[in-house]
């Protein structure tokens, strides 16, 4: 059973090779993000959006305890500063 997380999204961006990367702090088990996990964007408790994440993804630079980036090839149709206003969180589907 994979384990249930939430990521407070603090920020996002999107490469040039179509993945958009989603960072935030994870509260509940990390073991949580895997590959080909569905997953929800939420504001307020509403869903903007529906991905699947491909897992964890390895960034350059120091790594600040609790902090995790993941990405998608999924098209997120949420902008960036919504993310960056606050209260979007990444959480599961299942």
């Amino acid at each position: 059973m994979k384990g249930d997380f939430t990521m407070i999204l603090i920020e996002m961006f999107r490469l040039e090779n179509g993945q958009t990367m989603l960072a935030g702090k994870v509260e509940g088990e990390e073991s949580g993000i895997v590959a080909n996990r569905k997953c929800e964007i939420l504001k307020d408790g509403v869903v903007l959006d529906s991905i699947t994440i491909e897992g964890p993804a390895m960034v350059a630079g120091q790594r600040t305890q609790g902090m995790q980036v993941v990405s998608t090839l999924d098209q997120v149709s949420v902008e960036r500063d919504v993310i960056e206003q606050g209260g979007c969180v990444l959480k599961p589907e299942d």
